[in-house]
């Protein structure tokens, strides 16, 4: 019977913390949610956040109006 290998990984070194205040991003002081430009993220209210933005490309389709929803006025769909 073969015995397993053991690796061993040093650790590595604890990571610096994101520079602050390098860029004039920042909201208004006294903001109750503030967001704000680090060297590696966003912050909003101190913590890290990543905002994400869409496009939304079926207008026919939106829950608003059904999944039948109208394509295109009734003049030009004649």
């Amino acid at each position: 019977m073969t015995h397993p290998h053991r690796l061993r990984v040093p650790a590595p070194a604890p990571a610096a913390p994101p520079v602050t205040g390098h860029l004039p991003f920042t909201d208004a002081p006294g903001v109750p949610d503030p967001i704000e430009v680090t060297s590696r993220w966003l912050t909003r209210g101190g913590r890290p956040w990543f905002p994400v933005s869409g496009e939304f490309h079926a207008p026919g389709r939106s829950p608003s109006t059904g999944s039948r929803g109208r394509r295109c006025a009734p003049t030009a769909c004649a």
